[in-house]
């Protein structure tokens, strides 16, 4: 326990890549003690689903081994949970006992997703307060998850010779990194990754809906790619030094991309409109905030608050930390895409 308290380890697992992030606890507060990360090839994990847990075992041991400053040599892990492949939502339910609670969830959950009760891991919790201020009922936030994708998790870890201390969704994790605990309003968090944008929407610090869209960054690199007539290499180099191009003139580069943008940008306010719309439970989105890989896309941000018409930051994942006057150990656009694994590491001092 004593181990535990000063140190917290946790480990970001995407279809394409592992990133893990060591944080260490002070007397002067939290801050980052190691990171690393490492590629994993196409194909070893499809969906969430881990296929090649040899693969993937190898690759989350290279990110612990290569680790900056120091390699991270401690076992006991949180790890995430793949955003297109839970479900997570308040559910009323009327006043009833704990007990009865399980069962009656069970219930409600296979009314809303693709999978029977025994196919699932769930987990909810009874909020403190209402956000539909029409409701005399419960509250109740639940998670609940395929057993296949937990199972491909748990037994790829303990092949690393690692112990799973917990998991967490990736929405819930980021939100441990770049939300202040005592934020109130709406939030909503748009993480762009290589592979899709998942979108989360908070209510004063709760989790109130997730979504996923298939629009992401490497979209962005392809559609400059074939535009351009160069390799993905190449396209993924201008993508981040040019990043969008000039909207304002209509260069080649934007109208490469624009439809990207603006079928990213139909698709965030789709959900926006469903989260104001049809779940009702606030009438505006207050705060913004985009993270993940994509968000590094120079000219991004920029357009996204100006076609919405809305005020769009970049995610700070130093929110929770303090490093006095040294600089952090991870560069500033390097650490957006860090931001799930250390808000997951965050989430082990809040269990000690």
């Amino acid at each position: 326990m004593f181990f535990r308290s000063q140190y917290s380890l946790g480990i970001d697992i995407s279809d394409l890549s592992v990133k893990v992030v060591q944080i260490k606890k002070t007397r002067s507060g939290k801050t980052v003690s190691s990171f690393g990360a490492s590629d994993i090839s196409f194909g070893n994990i499809t969906e969430g689903e881990i296929l090649r847990p040899d693969v993937v075992s190898s690759a989350v041991l290279e990110a612990l081994s290569n680790a900056n400053p120091y390699p991270i040599k401690q076992k006991q892990v949180y790890c995430s949970l793949p955003e297109n492949k839970t479900f997570v939502r308040i559910i009323e339910m009327p006043e009833i006992s704990v007990q009865e609670m399980k069962g009656a969830l069970k219930w409600q959950i296979e009314e809303n997703i693709p999978l029977g009760a025994d196919q699932i891991y769930f987990d909810w919790k009874i909020l403190d307060k209402s956000f539909n201020p029409n409701s005399h009922q419960m509250q109740v936030l639940v998670v609940a998850v395929s057993k296949i994708i937990v199972d491909s998790h748990v037994s790829m870890l303990e092949s690393a010779g690692l112990e799973l201390v917990g998991m967490e969704v990736e929405s819930l994790a980021q939100a441990h990194a770049l939300v202040q605990h005592d934020t109130q309003g709406s939030v909503l968090i748009v993480d762009m990754g290589s592979r899709k944008t998942s979108l989360s929407f908070f209510v004063d610090g709760a989790v109130c809906f997730t979504s996923s869209i298939p629009v992401s960054a490497q979209m962005i690199t392809d559609s400059i790619s074939k535009s351009f007539s160069i390799s993905s290499e190449e396209a993924e180099v201008m993508k981040m030094e040019k990043g969008i191009g000039s909207f304002a003139q209509r260069d080649l580069l934007f109208e490469s991309v624009e439809p990207i943008l603006e079928s990213l940008i139909a698709q965030i306010q789709s959900s926006i409109d469903f989260f104001i719309g049809s779940l009702k439970y606030r009438t505006q989105i207050d705060t913004t905030i985009v993270c993940g890989g994509g968000s590094n896309t120079k000219g991004l941000i920029g357009y996204v608050s100006k076609r919405m018409n809305r005020n769009v930051t970049k995610g700070n994942s130093w929110t929770h930390m303090q490093f006095k006057k040294k600089l952090p150990i991870i560069p500033q656009d390097e650490s957006v895409r860090y931001a799930t694994a250390i808000g997951l590491a965050l989430r082990g001092f809040e269990e000690v």
